[in-house]
């Protein structure tokens, strides 16, 4: 199956390496999730919907 098969709102996982920052943008990010209650994963994938203006769209 492509992925073109799959429906726009079906739930897919989604797996992000190589990513880089400087410690006190980590240290940030682990605080704010830690703040709101939920994993630096959750935190980031809310953060990004909310940029995009897709936030309505994430299942968490």
């Amino acid at each position: 199956m492509t992925t073109d098969a799959i429906p726009e709102n079906a739930i897919v996982a989604l797996s992000l390496t190589g990513g880089r920052v400087t410690k006190g943008f980590r240290e940030a990010l682990f605080d704010g999730a830690a703040r709101a209650g939920i994993s630096v994963n959750e935190f980031v994938l809310l953060a990004a919907g909310d940029k995009l203006g897709r936030g309505d769209d994430l299942t968490i």
